[in-house]
């Protein structure tokens, strides 16, 4: 993403709002968005060089962009149907390891298991530190 994306994400901020799961009872029009969460979609190899096709940017909040750099959260996003839920690792049955994953589909959108990739927290998204 060159700095001219950024500057045109930065300036939607005003009107977006945090696209995570804050549980099932919670409305998202409560959290307003400060930062976009940015994930590589595609590559193609161009010259010897492999080139990103393109980004998806999910805004989020506040509380979700420190979620993402806290070692007791991991946060699983679906990309097949953009659904996403945060774990906590101290009581969670399995033993994550990264702060997100993404999923190439999950148990609510697919039969079969799509894959998944992961992202560590320094290069998370675009403006949050």
């Amino acid at each position: 993403m060159d700095i001219y994306d950024k500057a045109i994400l930065l300036a939607a901020l005003d009107s977006e709002y945090c696209q995570l799961s804050h549980g099932p009872f919670d409305t998202r029009e409560n959290h307003k968005a400060v930062d976009f969460l940015v994930c590589p979609l595609g590559y193609r190899e161009g010259e010897g060089v492999e080139v990103q096709v393109r980004e998806l940017t999910i805004p989020i909040c506040s509380d979700c962009a420190d979620g993402l750099h806290d070692e007791e959260w991991t946060l699983l996003y679906c990309l097949n149907c953009l659904a996403s839920q945060w774990i906590l690792r101290p009581i969670s049955r399995l033993r994550y390891r990264h702060n997100l994953i993404w999923l190439g589909s999950c148990p609510h959108c697919a039969e079969t298991f799509g894959g998944i990739s992961f992202n560590e927290p320094a290069s998370l998204h675009s403006t949050c530190h």
